[in-house]
């Protein structure tokens, strides 16, 4: 907790034996409802004020060690506002110092549907505020996008396809009815174990904004089809079809692969090779196991290598905390509340459907909390260029007084050529640090990691300055289901729609259409 938050809630605390004289105490039916009424709130606060640092109290010794203190006031606070909606104000996966940050913007605000109105009384005020710290630092589930556009034909990694003509049809179920323009986009990749060119050529579908379709077709039909001519013999091709409504929206289907023969082959002559004659791809946690305290924000990030396909979805699995799977999670951030002792399992699937085996590290969190994730920053993310730069963030601990910031700025993301690597020990909420001498033409990336005296750390998200920067946080992880230990289930992966980076790979000019 922030030591400004701490200080509001002592005052008020303190503070709370002058106005609570007239309240009634009855019999809570949940921990932290002091007066009775279904819910915990500032009534039940001030309750809980007039019994502070009082032996044997007739309420608010919620931890049953015979008096109230601030142990009690903790778990008070946890209970704080159980009945109000989901606090993850921005939909960004986490209940974070963002949203925090936005909700603060609104107290005071009055009106029906505000975001940060979190118990549905039509205001922002501090009942909100306190329902927000009881969710900080929990993940939240964000649905997933249905896929829209399916059914392809030829299917996913449909050997023997003619290479001189083709007719490629897809199911559709957007905006049925009306007319929709259906743009398919291909890119050649090279022989079926050229991964290079194979992966590049995948890498370039993922992100569409630069590529020209091949071909294009307008229907209301919800089969729709368009034919391809003179391909290259014994190569691999990947397609993808982008549809647009009426109203402009965008949808775009899965990659698909296939591997074309001469001209001779009919579709009779297509297969599918079956997925247990693939060669098994191989995982690996780059990230290293780690001893921290509770409340920690831990990035892990994980690889895959197929010798004969490409590595289409990740999944990580952390028993009662997360467990998430798709081609978007080859980096998670997770935020542990719990102590104990946690496995970090990780594994990949090619774009034949087989999974590796499960890589596996170690994390250990200590009942102790660990710093405050650093946020709120200076220069703001996505500033533009600056030669000199007064850097501070939002700190602090929930229970130590000094720690140690290290402040990382680097010209690449990977923070592989490092122009400062600066180290404070302060006591200060927001740390600062004064850095002259950037090169204003350049992009910076910056990150902060918080480490309290007894070693356990926090490391913030990675913050940019420059001219043309793109934010590159880790991917925010989301709820799933609890993580059962299996070598052959899919969850929910599919095989290659992620919007990844675009590599300039060649995107269809040479198929002849």
């Amino acid at each position: 907790m922030h030591k400004q938050l701490l200080t509001i809630l002592t005052i008020i605390l303190l503070a709370s034996p002058l106005v609570s004289a007239e309240l009634t105490i009855s019999t809570p039916q949940i921990v932290g409802d002091l007066d009775g009424d279904g819910d915990v709130d500032f009534n039940d606060f001030f309750i809980f004020g007039d019994n502070f640092h009082t032996e044997n109290p007739t309420e608010g010794d919620t931890d049953g060690d015979g008096d109230v203190d601030f142990d009690d006031f903790f778990t008070f606070i946890d209970n704080w506002g159980e009945e109000g909606k989901d606090a993850d104000i921005n939909n960004d996966g986490i209940v974070n110092e963002d949203d925090s940050d936005i909700l603060e913007g609104d107290l005071g605000s009055e009106g029906d549907d505000l975001d940060s109105d979190l118990d549905n009384d039509g205001d922002v005020d501090f009942d909100d505020f306190f329902n927000l710290i009881d969710q900080f630092g929990d993940i939240t589930e964000i649905e997933d996008t249905p896929i829209l556009i399916t059914d392809p034909s030829p299917r996913d990694n449909t050997e023997g396809v003619n290479s001189l003509s083709r007719e490629f049809t897809w199911s559709s179920l957007v905006d049925n009815g009306n007319n929709v323009r259906y743009e398919v986009y291909l890119v050649k990749g090279g022989a079926w174990t050229d991964n290079n060119n194979n992966n590049l050529a995948v890498d370039d579908l993922r992100d569409l904004s630069g590529n020209t379709p091949v071909k294009t077709v307008t229907t209301n039909d919800f089969r729709s089809s368009v034919t391809i001519e003179n391909l290259h013999e014994f190569t691999v091709y990947y397609w993808r079809v982008k549809a647009i409504d009426l109203n402009g929206d965008e949808f775009t289907s899965p990659i698909w692969k296939f591997f074309t023969h001469d001209g001779a082959f009919s579709e009779d002559n297509e297969f599918v090779a079956d997925s247990t004659q693939n060669q098994i791809p191989t995982a690996q946690i780059t990230s290293e196991g780690l001893t921290t305290g509770k409340g920690a924000s831990v990035t892990f990030s994980g690889v895959g290598s197929d010798q004969d396909g490409y590595i289409a979805s990740y999944e990580w699995a952390i028993e009662d905390v997360v467990h998430v799977a798709g081609p978007q999670f080859k980096d998670i951030l997770v935020t542990f509340a719990n102590t104990g002792d946690y496995e970090v399992n990780f594994r990949v699937q090619d774009d034949k459907g087989a999974w590796s085996t499960w890589d596996v590290i170690n994390v250990n969190i200590v009942d102790k909390f660990a710093p405050n994730p650093p946020s709120n920053p200076n220069p703001t993310n996505g500033f533009p260029g600056l030669n000199f730069a007064q850097f501070s963030w939002n700190g602090g601990d929930r229970d130590s007084n000094e720690i140690t910031y290290n402040l990382k700025i680097s010209r690449t993301p990977d923070f592989s050529f490092l122009v400062e690597d600066r180290t404070i020990t302060s006591s200060m909420d927001r740390p600062n640090f004064g850095i002259g001498g950037l090169d204003t033409t350049q992009n910076h990336w910056w990150r902060v990691i918080a480490t309290d005296p007894e070693g356990n750390s926090n490391l913030g998200p990675v913050w940019t300055f420059g001219p043309g920067v793109q934010e590159t946080a880790p991917i925010q992880s989301s709820n799933n289901d609890v993580f059962v230990s299996d070598n052959g289930s899919d969850n929910g992966s599919d095989n290659g729609s992620d919007n990844g980076s675009d590599n300039g790979s060649d995107n269809g000019s040479d198929n002849g259409s």
